[in-house]
Formats: structure tokens, C-alpha cells, sequence
């Protein structure tokens, strides 16, 4: 909660950066350095049930590996200190890591008004910087196996992390909590919070931009793990949307799932959507997304679909090249719509500024050859770094 200390009073909390499934992260005071921090506290079971890499969970065990490894890069989050907490509801393990932005994630979804792409140039640097990151983990024989947008951060800029609170509270807003009450009016006792408190709202960052840097850095590595001793009985948590075919199909996640993940975030980071979209948040919905794009999927794969996909005859003529499937999906056509004109989607910067053609042609070109169902048949890393489209 917001003024409680951990460790023996090193990092203090002042607001709330954000939650998800597994943990919550709050934003800290580091109080022996004076410098703000992310404290992130894993739900008791979670810390529990996370796997490990040599007894060390792999949020910290994987991190200081390519650190070891890159010792001189920073486009991985590093673990400053990590510590467990007894609470009413088990142990909690806490990771204390740098202080970082919003993810790119938040920054394309969260506006207002409508939803955004990040400008051409931008949009470019922040995506190789992705695949920079992406390749050297799998030069170093790792799998990300979770890379999606919103495990992509910006950086925020460095003087932001010597702020006072009365700084924090003047940029980011005062906390806002709400007392926990039970409906029957009894005390809830020590396993529910006191209190909850709302994140910070990430579009302060989208406004006021000169609070961030136009680099990122990956977080989240609780899916990773190294090629050359792979996890028993691994199953990738990965988001729907970002779900290769063999994973759906075989349970396979390696470095091809990888390259399939990335060129979805790509899609997403310049036009603003999600390449594969779920109103319905099945699995069913999104390999219909896919056979839209890609045509039948190989015979293994399309005589165990089940009753999952039935909605139209997917043996059509249908590519991922120009003219059909991304013209389609908002990248060729002028006005955009998805799924044959149900859904208009603009995809602009600034209203009536486009992709031109250039980087249009580029973009289908690089697209095509990450997004392909046999995993062999993907390009790898290292010609996707290479790609033409990075350097427009």
C-alpha cells in the first residue's frame, strides 16, 4: 500500500504503476540511493508456482544472463535487488528494477480519441529495436517466448528517476484509493487489502512526451528459457493475438514463434491494431483470424481443427501479399477495413497522414516472410534485422 517500507526500510511506496494475472507493480523510492524504482510483488501463489533456472525465478535468472553475456546493452530490464515478503496470503517474491514508461502497448491503446500508430521514424526505431533485442537473445540461445507490446517499455528520461514526491505527485497525479469494505459491513479481515489504488494513468506519459525516450527496453521473462535446457512440460502463456500455429496446433514455442510474435508487433506498432484480432477471446476466433490471412493451414493442422473454425470455405485464393489479406487489414487500401468492410479502421498518425507507398511495399515484403505457418519457412533474426524496412 501506498507508504508501506520493505526491507527493513530501503524502498518505500508512492504510487501504483500498474497490475496483471501474476503481479502488481508499484512505483518506489529506493531510500539508500534516493532514486525512484518499480517494485513489482508477485501474488503469493505465483511466487509459489513460478518456475525457476537454478532455484532463481527466471524474471531474475534470465536477465542477468544476457547481462552477463551484454554487459554493455540496455535494451534488457535489469533486476536491481529481489527479496521475499511474508504476508496473510504466503510469501511474495518482489523484484526491484528500474523506473520505465508506459508500454508501447498502453501508448497505441489507451488514447481517448482514437487509437494510434507511433509515427514512421519512430515507429521504425522502436521496432528494430525489438528485433535487436530479439536477435541477440537468440544468438545467445534464448527463447522470449512472450514478446509482445506489452512487455516492450519506453524509457523514461534520466532525470525523472531523482524526482521528489512532491514531483511525482505534481506529473503523475496524487494516488487515488478507495477503501475496501465488506458488503455485509464485517471487518474483511487480514487477507483482503485495506485499500485499492488506482495505476497511474499512462496517458500523462502520452501527453506530456517529453517525459520519455525514444528508446525501449523488454521486461517480463517469466516464458523465456535457454534452448539448451528447456522447461518440462513448457506451455507459453502467450497472448492470443501473438500465438504462433504450432503452438495452437503442437505446443511448440521455440525462436520460430519468436520471429511470428515479433511481425505481429510490428503490424501493430504502424498501424495502431492488432494484426490477428478477438472480440470473443478465443482460440477459436483467432485461428479463423489466421486462416483469413494465410489461407488452409497444412492437412495435420486443418483435419484436427474440430469445430473451432467453420465460418467460410478458408481453401480461397488468399495470400499475406499485396492486394488481399494486409490491403485488407489497413495497410495498402485507402479508406482501411478489416474483415471485408465490417470494421473501418483508419490508420493514421495525425488524421489523413499514411504510410506511403515506399515503406508500404517494404513493410507487406518483411511481413510476409515472419507471419507463415511451417515455422521452418520464417525468416530468421538475423535476416529480419537486416530487412530494408528498419533504415527507410
Amino acid at each position: 500500500m501506498i507508504g508501506d517500507e520493505l526491507a527493513q526500510g530501503r524502498y518505500r511506496i508512492i504510487h501504483k504503476l500498474g497490475y496483471g494475472g501474476f503481479s502488481t507493480t508499484w512505483l518506489a523510492r529506493d531510500q539508500h540511493k534516493n532514486i525512484l524504482v518499480a517494485l513489482k510483488a508477485l501474488r503469493a501463489s505465483a511466487s509459489v508456482e513460478t518456475d525457476t533456472v537454478d532455484g532463481t525465478i527466471r524474471d531474475v535468472a534470465i536477465p542477468q544472463k544476457l547481462h552477463s553475456a551484454l554487459p554493455t546493452s540496455d535494451l534488457f530490464r535489469q533486476v536491481y535487488d529481489s527479496f521475499v515478503v511474508e504476508g496473510p496470503n504466503g510469501l511474495h517474491g518482489i523484484l526491484i528494477l528500474p523506473f520505465a514508461g508506459p508500454s508501447i502497448h498502453s501508448i497505441l491503446m489507451e488514447s481517448l480519441d482514437e487509437r494510434v500508430k507511433l509515427p514512421g521514424d519512430l515507429g521504425r526505431k522502436v521496432a528494430k529495436q525489438m528485433a535487436i533485442a530479439l536477435y541477440e537473445m537468440h544468438r545467445l540461445g534464448f527463447v522470449n517466448g512472450d514478446l509482445t507490446t506489452s512487455n516492450v517499455l519506453f524509457r523514461v528520461i534520466d532525470p525523472i528517476l531523482g524526482w521528489s514526491d512532491a514531483e511525482v505527485y505534481h506529473y503523475l497525479g496524487d494516488p487515488l484509493t478507495d477503501e475496501v469494505k465488506s458488503t455485509s459491513g464485517d471487518p474483511c479481515g487480514p487477507h483482503v487489502p485495506r485499500e485499492l489504488v488506482q495505476p497511474v494513468d499512462h496517458l500523462i506519459f502520452f501527453e506530456q512526451t517529453l517525459l520519455l525516450q525514444e528508446n525501449i527496453v523488454v521486461i517480463d521473462f517469466g516464458q523465456s528459457y535457454e534452448v539448451a535446457s528447456p522447461p518440462k512440460n513448457y506451455r507459453p502463456g502467450t497472448k492470443m493475438n501473438y500465438t504462433s500455429p504450432e503452438t495452437f496446433y503442437e505446443d511448440r514455442a521455440g525462436m520460430e514463434a519468436d520471429v511470428w510474435a515479433l511481425g505481429c508487433a510490428i503490424y501493430e506498432i504502424r498501424t495502431g491494431y492488432h494484426l490477428f484480432t478477438m472480440f470473443a477471446g478465443d482460440r477459436g476466433e483467432i485461428l479463423g483470424e489466421i486462416f483469413r490471412t494465410l489461407g488452409k493451414p497444412p492437412d495435420a493442422w486443418w483435419e484436427t481443427k474440430g469445430e473451432e473454425w467453420t465460418e467460410q470455405d478458408p481453401t480461397r485464393p488468399c495470400s499475406i501479399h499485396k492486394g488481399v489479406s494486409l490491403a485488407a487489414r489497413g495497410i495498402y487500401d485507402a479508406p482501411v477495413y478489416v474483415k471485408d468492410g465490417l470494421h473501418p479502421l483508419p490508420i493514421t498518425e495525425v488524421p489523413d497522414v499514411r504510410m506511403d507507398e515506399k515503406e508500404v511495399v517494404l513493410l507487406v515484403d518483411l511481413l510476409e516472410k515472419m507471419i507463415r505457418y511451417q515455422p521452418e519457412e520464417r525468416i530468421t533474426m538475423e535476416e529480419v534485422i537486416k530487412h530494408p524496412w528498419f533504415n527507410m
